[in-house]
């Protein structure tokens, strides 16, 4: 299994659940007291052949599609998606919905935390991940308080993900002896080395 945690800062909860209003392509006013809600959106490329020439980073193209991780603020949903262009957005049916999660707002900020199983079944549609890999990601985040929604809204280019592999018991136990040794040591090298101050003094 793999665990996200996101964070990020928003002045406002917005719970709002208007989808529908539509806002023209060159409407770059800001907008205050929407009525959208606020959403956040993992996007990673839907096929592992599409890591190094990645699909454009606005929701990926006609040729190479993207599978997003979605939340929403007005219902507290968490579900997975695919697209292959900002209007060609498609949920995956509830069968291949594998994504868990839950968000916390505090004080201006949100945290998100997503999991789901590395590899699913549906390798067309679901990023497979594997502990090593450094997979493509990016963000996406709507203000729905702001007037953010659907294109509008905050987004970042693709950065690398690291997913560690996981350390092998036996390596760290060595690990931990090896520390415990070393301390050891340090305190037997100090015990000796105040008792010769001692001796010293005393003669």
């Amino acid at each position: 299994e793999v665990a996200l945690r996101v964070t990020w800062n928003d002045r406002s909860e917005s719970k709002e659940n208007d989808l529908a209003t539509v806002y023209e392509d060159r409407d770059g006013s800001i907008h205050h007291g929407t009525h959208h809600p606020d959403q956040l959106a993992v996007q990673f490329p839907a096929r592992r052949a599409d890591w190094q020439k990645r699909p454009y980073f606005l929701f990926g193209d006609n040729k190479r599609g993207v599978n997003l991780w979605w939340w929403r603020g007005d219902d507290g949903s968490i579900q997975e998606m695919n697209a292959k262009a900002p209007g060609a957005l498609a949920a995956q049916p509830a069968d291949g919905q594998q994504l868990q999660g839950e968000a916390r707002y505090d004080d201006g900020r949100y945290v998100l935390v997503l999991r789901r199983p590395l590899t699913t079944a549906d390798e067309r549609n679901d990023v497979q991940l594997h502990p090593g890999d450094f997979a493509p990601v990016a963000f996406h985040a709507w203000d729905g308080h702001r007037g953010e929604l659907g294109a509008r809204g905050a987004m970042t280019n693709w950065h690398w993900l690291y997913l560690e592999p996981p350390v092998p018991r036996a390596k760290v136990l060595a690990k931990a002896g090896l520390a415990a040794l070393v301390v050891l040591t340090l305190l037997g090298t100090v015990v000796v080395s105040t008792r010769r101050r001692e001796g010293r003094t005393r003669s």
